[in-house]
């Protein structure tokens, strides 16, 4: 039976969610949908199939009123069970209030959904022949994703992470320059990193958001997932994830980033769990300043007898230096760059607000 979605409560879900659009990261289920949608919009720039982020985005807010509606459903008349007419949602809500929010759906016309290849479709999977196939698959897989979710309370907090991927005028925490830290070499980037990690912890997330915003200036942020500090969804085996391409369908490395002291046993312990998943490439940082234990071949050899290639770094200089010699951008500016993506990481993972501070005095 098609279901009729009001309108006036997908206004006001979507503007009860922009005002809580700060505190995404404070919730595991914003994050992931900020993830989600960060990486379709990779996918899905301007001129290549950016319709997909508003049919997303439109699925997401039908779900705010009724949890039952069928993610792919274009049209109420379309006959599948729980369909919805998302192009009325569209231009009834997104269409008319998303400019006053300051939030880019990818579609910003009035009519998000009467674009190529939704134009005379009924149904989100009766599209074929798309030249973005990556873009469309990961449409796909993120709507399957958006069908579990069952409660009006979930489809918010999903609301939120859409928004705080989206809206162009969403206030960051974190607020410097376009140039902030270029002024740094490798050597003054890990310095002040050690400086950041070990004036407090975080629980972790001061080095973690440090060793994501440093492999991001080699594989670029859309390939890089930091996992969340005690977080039950995380989907991966260790701190972050580096996938080989954009559409993440293969995994690089697992990387485990400990500020706390480490043995041996811990790190097979941890090359168990990557082996468990298939997965073949794990690397730790060891950067507490406590650490007693600096030889890890015994456990380098044991790795590889279990088929797993192990690389230990003992120092934020060493592994900085890694990732800014194999940076994707030329120039010394990548180490203002490196910098920059630190900071991006650092509200995606949760840092408080002291931290954020601390790690802008850096920037010039």
């Amino acid at each position: 039976m098609a279901i009729k979605i009001d309108h006036s409560r997908a206004k006001e879900a979507l503007y009860d969610e922009h005002k809580n659009a700060k505190e995404y990261a404070n919730n595991p289920t914003s994050r992931k949908w900020k993830e989600i949608t960060d990486q379709l919009s990779a996918l899905c720039p301007r001129g290549k199939s950016s319709t997909f982020i508003a049919a997303l985005g439109t699925a997401i807010l039908a779900k705010c009123v009724n949890t039952q509606v069928d993610t792919f459903s274009l049209l109420d008349r379309e006959g599948s069970e729980n369909a919805y007419s998302a192009r009325s949602l569209a231009d009834g809500v997104w269409a008319k209030e998303r400019a006053y929010l300051g939030i880019d759906i990818g579609a910003n016309g009035a009519n998000p959904l009467n674009n190529t290849p939704f134009v005379g479709r009924s149904r989100i999977d009766a599209i074929e022949n798309v030249r973005n196939k990556k873009g469309k698959e990961y449409l796909f897989s993120s709507l399957h994703q958006l069908a579990e979710i069952n409660t009006i309370e979930e489809a918010k907090l999903a609301l939120r992470g859409f928004i705080a991927s989206r809206a162009k005028n969403f206030n960051s925490s974190f607020k410097v320059g376009e140039n902030a830290g270029d002024h740094l070499v490798t050597k003054s980037l890990a310095k002040a990193i050690d400086d950041f990690v070990k004036s407090k912890s975080e629980d972790g997330r001061r080095a973690q958001a440090a060793a994501a915003g440093l492999l991001s200036a080699i594989f670029g942020p859309s390939q890089i997932e930091a996992g969340h500090i005690n977080d039950p969804d995380r989907r991966f085996p260790l701190d972050i994830t580096v996938f080989k391409d954009a559409d993440r369908s293969q995994v690089h490395t697992s990387i485990e980033v400990k500020d706390k002291p480490v043995s041996g046993p811990e790190l097979l312990s941890s090359t168990e769990k990557v082996l468990e998943r298939g997965l073949t490439n794990v690397l730790f940082l060891a950067v507490s300043k406590n650490q007693k234990q600096f030889d890890f071949e015994r456990e380098v050899n044991t790795a590889r007898d279990l088929g797993c290639r192990m690389t230990v770094f003992l120092s934020w200089l060493e592994f900085s230096n890694m990732c800014i010699g194999l940076a994707s951008e030329d120039g010394p500016a990548v180490v203002g760059q490196a910098y920059r993506e630190i900071g991006a990481r650092l509200e995606q993972i949760g840092v408080s607000q002291e931290g954020m501070d601390l790690w802008q005095s850096y920037s010039s």
